[in-house]
C-alpha cells in the first residue's frame, strides 16, 4: 500500500501574492504590482472566495488582461469565477447546452424560487423545474450532472436532502441576471420595490442590464424622497458651523476658532424643535417611551437616507448606458446626502464626547479620549477633537464608497461648470482626486485657485490631498500631480497668491521635497 502524505493549501498571504504578482505581470513597476495585490487581496475576502493559489491565478490573470488595471466591480468578478467554474471542455462539443444556458437554467430557477418566497429547495424542486423548462425552450440536458456541478463547485450545499446557496452573493447573481435583460420583470420588480429585497441585487441588474435609466431613475427619486422627509422633520439645510469661519494663522487662533465651533455645537441649531427633542432623547439615555419613540423615528430616517445612497451609489457606478443629465442629477442627490450626514455628525459631536462608543453614517466612533459629560471642563475641548474630524471622516467614506472611475468626468463637470460652495466642494474635490478622470490635474488646481485663501475648507483640501498621496494607489504620473496640489495650496496659502503661478509652485515642490514632506503626514502650513 502506498503512503501518502497530506497537502494543505492554506489562504495565501500578503506577501505570497506580491510574489506571484510580479512573476505573472513581469514588471519592475512596484506601484502596480502594488496596485494588483490590493485589488486581489480585498475583492477576494469581500466575495467570499477563498485566497487559494487557484483562485489567486485566476483573478490576476483577469487583471492582466485588462491593460490599462482597471479595477473590476464586484459583479464582474463573480461573473467571471462562476463561469470559469462550471465551464466545462466538453461545453465546445454541446453546442446546444453550453455555459450561457447553464447560467439561464440556474438563473431561471433561482427566480422561481424568489417568487415563492423561498431561498432553499429539495430534489424533487430542482427535477420538476428542469423538466418543464427542457419541455418549454425545447432542450435537453443532464439535470443531475448540473446539480452536481453546483454542489460540488460549492455554490449549493446539501443539508439533509435541502440544497441553499452557501453565499447570499450567488442566489443575487442568479436572480438579478434572471431580471437584468427582461424589461417586464425589471418593471414589475421596480414597481413592487423587490428589486431592494435582496443584497446585492442592484448591483447585478445594473452591471448586466443594457438599459439601465428606469432603475437608476427609480433608486434616484427614493434617495431625493429620503433627503427631502429627513429635512422636513430635521431643519439643517442650511445648517454648516465652519462655513464661514477661517483658517487661522497659529494653531492658538485656531484652537479659538474650534472652541467657537463646539460652543455652538452644544446649543445646537435652534430652528427645529424636533431636533432639539432628538438630542434631548440621545444624552438621556433613551429613559423613557416617548424619548425612544424619537430615536427609533430617528433611526427609521437615518436608515431609509443611507440604504438609499448606497443603492444609488451602487447603481450609477456600474452603468455606464444612461443620458448624462440622469447621471448628474443621481449625483447630485448623493453628494447632497453625504452633505446632511455631515451636518449630523456636527448635531451628535457632544454626544459621540460623551459615549465610548457611537454609531452615526455607519461608522462606529471608537473614543480613545477620555470620555466627558456637558459639566466636565474637559468636554468642550472633547467636542472640538471631534468636530474638527467630522468633515474628514465623511469625505474619506464618500471617497472610499463612490470615488470611482467611471464617474470622473460627471465630478470633474460639477466642478467645472457648477459652482459648489463649502462642504459639496469639499466632498467633490476629494471624490475627483481618488477617480481622476482625464485632466482632472487642471480641474483641482483650478478649484484652489478660486477658494479663499483663509477658508477653513482650503485646510481639508490640504488634507485630502495628501491622504491620497498616501493611503491610495497611484502612478508616478498621479503622485507628481498631487504634490503640484499640495505645494499650490502651500503657495496660496503661505504667500498669499490668489492664483499661483507655475514658476511659484515649482519653487514650493522643490522646498517641499527638500524637507521630506511627502514621505511623512500631512504637512502643517504656518503664516
Amino acid at each position: 500500500m502506498e503512503n501518502y502524505e497530506v497537502l494543505i493549501l492554506p489562504n495565501l498571504s500578503r506577501a505570497r501574492i506580491r510574489e506571484i504578482a510580479a512573476l505573472m505581470c513581469n514588471t519592475g513597476d512596484e506601484d502596480f504590482v502594488s496596485a494588483v495585490v490590493e485589488k486581489t487581496y480585498t475583492d477576494l475576502l469581500q466575495l467570499c472566495i477563498p485566497l487559494t493559489p487557484a483562485n489567486v491565478l485566476m483573478y490576476i490573470s483577469i487583471l492582466q488582461k485588462e491593460g490599462d488595471f482597471s479595477p473590476l466591480s464586484k459583479l464582474q468578478i463573480m461573473d467571471r469565477y462562476i463561469k470559469d467554474v462550471l465551464r466545462r471542455p466538453s461545453d465546445a462539443y454541446l453546442g446546444s447546452f453550453n455555459i450561457d444556458n447553464k447560467l439561464d437554467v440556474l438563473s431561471g430557477f433561482v427566480a422561481s424560487l424568489f417568487s415563492e418566497g423561498r431561498t432553499v429547495f429539495t430534489m424533487p424542486d430542482w427535477n420538476a423545474f428542469c423538466d418543464a423548462y427542457m419541455k418549454r425552450v425545447i432542450v435537453n440536458f443532464d439535470k443531475s450532472a448540473l446539480l452536481a456541478d453546483l454542489t460540488g463547485s460549492k455554490f449549493i450545499q446539501n443539508q439533509s436532502g435541502e440544497y441553499h446557496f452557501k453565499y447570499k452573493l450567488f442566489y443575487s447573481y442568479f436572480l438579478g441576471r434572471h431580471v437584468a435583460n427582461r424589461p417586464k420583470e425589471l418593471a414589475k420588480f421596480l414597481d413592487n420595490n423587490l428589486h431592494l429585497n435582496v443584497d446585492g441585487l442592484v448591483e447585478v441588474i445594473s452591471g448586466l442590464s443594457a438599459d439601465n435609466t428606469a432603475l437608476v431613475e427609480n433608486l434616484t427619486e427614493k434617495l431625493e424622497n429620503s433627503i427631502k422627509h429627513f429635512y422636513g422633520h430635521y431643519d439643517l439645510r442650511d445648517f454648516d458651523p465652519v462655513a464661514d469661519f477661517e483658517w487661522k494663522l497659529s494653531l492658538e487662533e485656531e484652537q479659538k476658532t474650534w472652541d467657537a465651533v463646539a460652543t455652538s455645537l452644544q446649543a445646537g441649531p435652534t430652528s427645529s424643535a424636533e431636533l432639539d427633542k432628538l438630542k434631548t432623547s440621545v444624552m438621556a439615555e433613551r429613559r423613557t417611551d416617548n424619548q425612544f419613540v424619537i430615536i427609533r423615528d430617528f433611526n427609521l430616517l437615518e436608515r431609509s437616507l443611507l440604504d438609499n445612497k448606497a443603492e444609488v451609489i451602487t447603481a450609477i457606478s456600474n452603468a455606464v448606458d444612461i443620458e448624462g443629465e440622469l447621471k448628474l442629477r443621481a449625483v447630485r442627490a448623493i453628494v447632497e446626502a453625504y452633505t446632511l450626514i455631515y451636518r449630523l455628525g456636527f448635531v451628535f459631536a457632544p454626544a459621540i464626547a460623551s459615549r465610548r462608543y457611537f454609531m452615526w453614517n455607519d461608522i462606529a466612533f471608537v473614543n480613545k479620549i477620555a470620555v466627558t459629560s456637558n459639566e466636565d471642563e474637559n468636554h468642550l475641548q472633547n467636542v472640538n477633537k471631534i468636530a474638527s474630524a467630522i468633515p474628514r471622516a465623511v469625505t474619506e467614506k464618500a471617497a472610499d464608497e463612490f470615488g470611482s472611475r467611471k464617474l470622473g468626468e460627471v465630478f470633474k463637470y460639477l466642478l467645472s461648470e457648477e459652482t459648489p460652495k463649502d462642504f459639496q466642494l469639499y466632498v467633490l474635490f476629494c471624490l475627483l482626486i481618488r477617480a481622476k478622470p482625464h485632466k482632472w490635474g487642471p480641474t483641482a488646481e483650478n478649484v484652489i485657485n478660486n477658494i479663499d485663501r483663509r477658508a477653513l475648507y482650503l485646510k481639508y483640501m490640504l488634507g485630502g490631498s495628501m491622504s491620497q498621496f498616501h493611503d491610495n494607489v497611484n502612478t508616478n504620473f498621479e503622485r507628481g500631480l498631487l504634490k503640484r496640489i499640495v505645494a499650490r495650496i502651500h503657495v496660496k496659502r503661505g504667500q498669499g497668491k490668489a492664483a499661483p503661478g507655475e514658476k511659484a509652485v515649482n519653487r514650493m515642490l522643490a522646498k517641499l521635497e527638500d524637507g521630506h514632506t511627502f514621505s511623512q503626514g500631512d504637512p502643517t502650513i504656518e503664516g
